[in-house]
């Protein structure tokens, strides 16, 4: 535990040299010795036909922190492909405290080579969060950031709330981004009445304008297997409007939060900068999205944002058009493989009479969509494209258990040129 935290909880800030000589270097920490060999799943996936499934199973568990729970509204898991696996974090039930005692704002890596867990953060542990600030172990530093007494930063809560679509993987610096809970204003604003929290809030001074850290992103960097946060010049807030993505072209983080879209240079830190976009943003409450790099653009609902000419258009779209894209009942991948956008409406709950379940394939070129049905059932769906397999995975939970099961899916084998 201890030795998790020593590489978990600390900050650097490194020149752009130093970051290159990072990335080449051997993982430390949680994720040491990735890529994991591949298991005897990985050639039943290569032989998958088309429209087929896979069951894998359930993973296998982290030895020390056990398996990863299901989580509600939090469909995005964002694929590392130099490790060839994927993320996944984010609150299930609201306020839960899982049976060992750690809030579940934990971060877990799913191995697809191995088909196994590893936690790479193991969530804020309720039963001794309120004695650490009551000794001074952890206290705010004058950015508003929770420091342990090394001045490292101490990532409590995370996550304040689902995940959405508020992470993301840096394929160039190697790092896992999330946007991380807000500054001490509001940090434990989504706690839900957490006993534990309530106590923590009498520890927290008010901010009194020293607030730095809010709308600053949370990264970890797989080569130190460590956390960063860097202060950032004027605190900026997100909601369930706002979208995170990596863009490899522009080298950083993109947001679009309705009106505003923005960006965050990650080889500075300065914070986030407003593009000025042309063209009409979505008004979108709550949607998943997905990146087509052949193109250089990203889809939200009926709209695409153009990275190129920073321009935002709705797009004319023909065919049986999902209507589902809230992060409980969908999740959408760019295959690039095949060049198409693949969007698995898994939920209807919300309006069965309308919302149909099912898996639907866009044509980015002609704005076609096309159906066919979904036979995999489950309640919580969390999703990744691993273009290497040209497979679609699938963890399918319940909300905020450890039952879940791995589904693989491909839309289509790549065809000949």
């Amino acid at each position: 535990m201890i030795r998790l935290f020593a590489l978990a909880l600390c900050v650097s800030v490194q020149s752009g040299t130093q970051q290159e000589d990072k990335v080449k270097r051997k993982l430390e920490g949680p994720l040491a010795g990735l890529p994991s060999a591949a298991g005897p799943h990985i050639e039943k996936i290569r032989a998958l036909g088309d429209n087929a499934w896979l069951n894998l199973g359930s993973p296998a568990p982290d030895p020390k922190w056990g398996k990863a729970r299901g989580r509600s509204w939090s469909s995005r898991m964002p694929y590392a492909p130099d490790v060839r696996g994927a993320f996944l974090n984010g609150q299930g039930v609201h306020g839960f405290v899982k049976p060992d005692g750690y809030y579940m704002d934990d971060v877990f890596f799913y191995d697809v080579n191995a088909h196994r867990w590893i936690c790479v953060y193991p969530g804020t542990d309720t039963r001794t969060i309120a004695a650490k600030f009551k000794s001074g172990e952890y206290k705010p530093n004058d950015d508003g950031q929770v420091v342990d007494k090394q001045g490292h930063p101490v990532p409590v809560l995370m996550v304040t709330g689902h995940s959405y679509g508020w992470h993301t993987y840096d394929t160039d610096r190697r790092t896992y981004v999330t946007l991380g809970g807000p500054g001490p204003e509001g940090w434990l604003g989504n706690s839900y009445d957490t006993p534990c929290f309530k106590e923590v809030q009498k520890h927290l001074p008010s901010p009194k304008g020293k607030d730095r850290v809010t709308g600053s992103p949370f990264f970890f960097d797989l080569a130190s297997g460590r956390f960063q946060r860097y202060p950032i010049g004027r605190p900026h807030t997100y909601d369930f409007n706002s979208i995170l993505l990596y863009l490899p072209t522009k080298k950083a983080l993109w947001l679009s939060n309705r009106s505003q879209t923005l960006m965050y240079d990650v080889a500075t830190h300065q914070g986030w900068s407003e593009l000025k976009a042309s063209g009409p943003a979505p008004d979108a409450y709550d949607t998943v999205a997905c990146y087509d790099g052949k193109r250089d653009r990203i889809y939200v609902r009926s709209h695409v944002y153009d990275v190129k000419t920073n321009s935002w258009s709705v797009a004319r779209h023909s065919g049986n058009v999902p209507r589902a894209y809230d992060h409980n009942a969908a999740c959408m991948h760019y295959d690039s493989v095949n060049d198409q956008v693949v969007h698995v409406v898994f939920n209807n709950g919300s309006d069965p009479a309308a919302i149909k379940r099912g898996i639907f394939v866009l044509d980015p070129d002609t704005g076609a969509w096309t159906d066919g049905p979904l036979s995999v059932g489950g309640q919580t769906w969390n999703g990744f494209y691993s273009p290497e397999l040209n497979a679609h995975f699938f963890h399918v939970a319940t909300d905020s258990t450890g039952d879940g099961v791995v589904w693989v899916y491909r839309y289509r084998k790549a065809r000949k040129k």
